[in-house]
């Protein structure tokens, strides 16, 4: 299976937890300008920080979905950090239903502090995210 994890984040903790998520699927985690819309993915995790959204940064992740397309792209999961409100993550969602990607129905979305580490907790809830996702396109797609 070819899994991967792209992050559109800048901040530490985004970048902490996709490349924690990569690990655990074994692959590597990459930012938005290494993955190519033509390259092939069964799994494409897409990673991204609300609490620093702004139009710019929204036109970029908007942008990157939508350069996707069904062909290259089997299946979608999408996780975020945010720190009050998660309307975003509503945005980004209804932005991937209607570009038609295959959007798997879990997302990972995890309510953090401005606080450099991460808790254990979150990384483990995101290594069980991709376990998760990993058993569904394996036994159900």
């Amino acid at each position: 299976m070819n899994i991967a994890v792209v992050n559109l984040g800048r901040s530490h903790q985004i970048k902490t937890l996709a490349d924690d998520m990569a690990r655990q699927a074994r692959t590597y985690m990459r930012e938005a300008a290494d993955f190519s819309s033509t390259e092939h993915a069964d799994l494409l995790l897409v990673g991204f920080d609300t609490r620093f959204f702004n139009k710019k940064r929204e036109r970029e992740v908007f942008s990157f979905l939508s350069r996707l397309n069904r062909e290259h792209i089997n299946n979608v999961a999408l996780f975020s950090v945010y720190s009050h409100s998660n309307k975003m993550m509503k945005h980004v969602v209804s932005y991937c239903q209607k570009q038609d990607l295959p959007l798997l129905r879990d997302l990972y979305s995890v309510q953090v502090s401005f606080s450099k580490e991460l808790p254990p907790s979150v990384l483990q809830g995101g290594r069980v995210y991709v376990d998760d996702m990993v058993n569904i396109v394996n036994n159900y797609y």
